[in-house]
């Protein structure tokens, strides 16, 4: 599934709380896979939990949409650096600059 599909689950108030918390684990994992970050340090920052405790009650709707939105909030900054990276580049190779600067190298280690 895509992130955007996972996001929409985790908002459908039809669904039961678990599935919907799994589809926010799938959105962690999405953004994780995009960004090359831990998952595990994803769900800290998101302050998600990482296990399902057994007696634990169940996610209600504030704390899904809450995380839901500030994944997004973060998914989004971090795709439109992307796209003005990608932008950037574009010109540049239209200037016949083929190899990345120096500048450009580290912005690149850094979107990681």
């Amino acid at each position: 599934m895509g992130f955007n599909q996972d996001a929409r689950r985790v908002r459908d108030g039809r669904l039961p709380p678990w599935r919907r918390f799994a589809a926010l684990r799938e959105c962690v994992a999405s953004f994780s896979w995009c960004t090359g970050m831990r998952f595990t340090d994803l769900m800290k920052h998101f302050d998600i939990p990482l296990s399902p405790k057994p007696r634990r009650p169940p996610p209600d709707d504030a704390f899904l949409v809450g995380r839901i939105n500030a994944l997004e909030k973060e998914r989004n900054v971090f795709l439109e650096r992307q796209r003005a990276f990608a932008r950037s580049r574009i010109r540049a190779k239209m200037r016949g600059n083929r190899q990345l600067s120096k500048v450009e190298r580290e912005i690149v280690r850094t979107m990681i």
